[in-house]
C-alpha cells in the first residue's frame, strides 16, 4: 500500500467511516494462543505504520513499518492534514 492510500485508510478513521472487517486466524500451538491476519494485513499495516508503533513479525520479533511515521498526502477531505504526522513517544529499537 502506497503513502496515498495509506493516508486514505487514516482519512477514514478520522472521518468516522467504519472500515469493513478484517479476518483474522486464532489458534492455540506451543501452550500458547497465535493470532495471525488473513485478510487486510495492508490497512492494519498503515494505521500502526501511521501511529509509529511496532508489530510483531512471523518470528515473534518487534518490527516497525518501511513507512513507519509517514506524513498524510494526498487526502480527499480533510485537506489541513496533509504533511501532518502522528505524534509518537515510540523510538525505533
Amino acid at each position: 500500500m502506497n503513502n496515498i492510500l495509506a493516508s486514505r485508510v487514516i482519512e477514514s478513521l478520522l472521518l468516522g467511516i467504519k472500515l469493513p472487517y478484517i479476518l483474522v486466524y486464532r489458534y492455540y500451538k506451543d501452550d500458547d494462543y497465535i493470532t495471525e491476519v488473513v485478510d487486510d494485513q495492508q490497512r492494519i499495516l498503515a494505521i500502526i505504520a501511521y501511529l509509529q508503533e511496532y508489530f510483531q513479525n512471523e518470528n515473534g520479533e518487534k518490527e516497525f513499518s518501511n513507512k513507519n511515521g509517514f506524513a498524510l498526502k494526498d487526502l480527499r477531505i480533510m485537506h489541513e492534514l496533509n504533511n501532518c504526522k502522528s505524534k509518537s513517544n515510540n523510538k525505533k529499537e
